[in-house]
């Protein structure tokens, strides 16, 4: 066992590191006129766009529709668990601004396409009219697993798949310094919340921790949120993932599903009892091979492809969501900063995830520390080479004051139809 998780997420890292980054975007599709999105648009326009872009390949559901296409350029883009959400998964670059050119040419396209169907894309980490919108999973065999899945607890949201959106980028990672990578992360994720957060619902300014959590994804705490401790070596970070959970496989092209299961107690059994997403009962027999099912929600997690994917960033609002996600590119290139620096302040994620948390903090030094942060991770973009502190600066304001999107929405009179708008 402990040979095939080095296989699968050490060796990846002993290659050269590229510099390359990699970016997915989740962007809500809103009716403006205050009703369900009509898949039937949705549907319609992405058929217009394999017209127009000429995706080299073409990925429909069980019902004909297309779900995802890729690009030439190695781009993808898709709906994500449901035809509510867009999501642009960009191939790796070395250089932010060309992501970000192609993400611009994508965007305008599908917001004049929605616009003329009085529907639109917004940058929020919440589809602002979730209660609205038909919230079904989109007809394919993994979808329909997981949302069956994450029926089965008491948690209020089990749908949050299909309207939380995140924006999320994967850095390559080396051997050397992975974990210092890990710690740094660990050290300033409660700041992530107070800059960033952007996913308002009931008591939270950012919910998405809270779906992870909560959900049947966190009944094993180790495959969601943030590390209670991070793995200070590399045996103890594959003891790390050895206790992390399975909860799906798939057997001649059927997903099935089952109480979460730590891989190393998994490739124990002898048998598990798992079911399709139509409920019935199938034994399977568990191997090693399996381990290609291991899916984890960290908050920073450890891939196979020799990377660290950061995806605690809810959706942004679209001028400022590669300012962020270059905050998280400055942080690492310039991690080492931050090795020996000690907070101003003490206080947890979960803290300022809720509404009132950060305002709670003493604001003089808060704003010291993200003013720190911000310097930290400028200095970082300044030795990449491209300009990439630019993008930075454009959301300089953030730092400055300690407030994020969500606080901008509480604290204002404008309506969230305003913001949808603004957001965009």
């Amino acid at each position: 066992m402990k040979e095939r998780i080095i296989q699968k997420y050490i060796e990846p890292l002993k290659r050269k590191k590229t510099g390359n980054v990699g970016i997915e975007l989740e962007l809500p599709i809103v009716h403006l006129k205050q009703q369900p999105v009509d898949f039937s648009i949705v549907h319609a326009i992405t058929n217009q766009f394999v017209q127009t872009f000429h995706p080299i390949l073409v990925h429909t559901d069980d019902n004909g529709d297309i779900a995802n296409v890729e690009m030439k350029n190695g781009d993808i883009i898709s709906f994500d668990c449901s035809y509510n959400t867009l999501e642009f998964s960009f191939a790796p670059e070395s250089n932010m601004y060309t992501i970000k050119k192609r993400f611009e040419t994508y965007y305008t396209w599908f917001q004049d396409q929605f616009k003329k169907q009085d529907h639109a894309l917004t940058g929020m980490g919440i589809n602002p009219h979730r209660a609205l919108n038909h919230n079904v999973p989109i007809p394919t065999e993994r979808y329909r697993m997981l949302y069956a899945y994450l029926q089965e607890n008491n948690f209020p949201y089990p749908n949050y798949g299909f309207f939380a959106c995140a924006a999320q980028v994967q850095l390559d990672a080396h051997i050397d310094d992975f974990l210092i990578t890990l710690q740094t992360f660990h050290k300033i994720e409660p700041y992530l919340s107070v800059l960033f957060a952007n996913s308002i619902l009931d008591e939270y300014v950012l919910a998405r921790d809270w779906f992870w959590e909560e959900s049947m994804h966190g009944i094993n705490p180790k495959n969601v949120g943030d590390f209670d401790v991070v793995p200070a070596t590399m045996d103890e970070m594959v003891d790390y993932i050895a206790s992390q959970s399975l909860y799906c496989v798939m057997r001649d092209g059927i997903y099935l599903h089952f109480d979460p299961i730590p891989f190393r107690e998994y490739v124990q059994q002898k048998q598990i009892k798992t079911c399709d997403s139509k409920g019935k009962e199938v034994i399977i027999q568990p191997t090693l091979d399996d381990i290609a099912y291991l899916r984890t929600f960290k908050l920073d997690d450890l891939t196979y492809r020799g990377t660290i994917e950061h995806r605690s960033l809810c959706m942004q609002p679209i001028s400022e969501v590669f300012g962020a996600l270059a905050f998280l590119v400055g942080m690492e290139t310039n991690k080492e900063a931050l090795m020996d620096w000690q907070p101003s302040l003490s206080f947890s994620r979960a803290q300022v995830n809720k509404k009132g948390g950060v305002r709670s903090l003493n604001q003089d030094l808060l704003i010291k520390d993200c003013k720190h942060l911000y310097h930290v991770a400028y200095e970082g973009l300044c030795k990449r080479g491209y300009q990439e502190e630019k993008l930075l600066e454009r959301i300089a304001f953030r730092f400055d004051t300690a407030t994020s999107p969500a606080l901008d929405i509480l604290e204002s009179s404008k309506s969230m139809e305003d913001f949808i708008s603004i957001y965009q």
